[in-house]
């Protein structure tokens, strides 16, 4: 959904510089929220193709509480392996 905003926002307004910064508010607030921070551990934890599968596989990634439980899982988990 955030990606189709974005090119939205760049057939409106047709300004690459406007349309840059409007990816970058979007791509910020995508890796900070808990799914995305998520998707990133679940990344580093059990390998990029682990994630993009989970992600594909249409299960719900996990949001809000859920995720935030699973992150300090996955963080735990890559702590043991240091």
């Amino acid at each position: 959904m955030m990606h189709k905003l974005v090119v939205n926002q760049v057939w409106h307004s047709m300004g690459l510089e406007q349309s840059q910064m409007f990816a970058t508010v979007f791509d910020g607030i995508t890796r900070h929220n808990p799914e995305g921070m998520w998707f990133r551990r679940q990344a580093e934890a059990e390998g990029f193709k682990s994630a993009v599968q989970w992600r594909d596989s249409g299960r719900d990634i996990p949001e809000g509480d859920e995720a935030r439980a699973l992150i300090a899982a996955l963080e735990a988990k890559l702590a043991a392996r240091s």
